[in-house]
C-alpha cells in the first residue's frame, strides 16, 4: 500500500464517522454526547489531521529522496 493509499483510507474513515457524530447528533443531545465529543471524538479528530499531515510530508520526503536518486 502506498502512504498515498493510506492517506486517502484514513481520510474516507473520518469522513464516514463524522458523518455519524452528526447523525447521532440528531438524537444524542444530553450532557453525555458533549462529554463523549469532548473526551473522544476530538481528540480522534484532531489526531487524524495531525496524522495525514504528517503522512503527506512522509510522502513529499520520499519522493524528493526518489528524484534526488534519478
Amino acid at each position: 500500500m502506498s502512504i498515498q493509499t493510506g492517506i486517502a483510507q484514513l481520510q474516507e474513515a473520518m469522513r464516514r464517522l463524522d458523518q455519524v457524530v452528526r447523525q447521532v447528533a440528531m438524537y444524542w443531545t444530553d450532557a453525555m454526547y458533549q462529554e463523549f465529543l469532548a473526551q473522544h471524538y476530538q481528540p480522534l479528530e484532531l489526531l487524524v489531521r495531525r496524522t495525514l499531515q504528517e503522512m503527506e510530508r512522509l510522502e513529499e520526503a520520499l519522493r524528493q529522496m526518489q528524484r534526488d536518486c534519478s
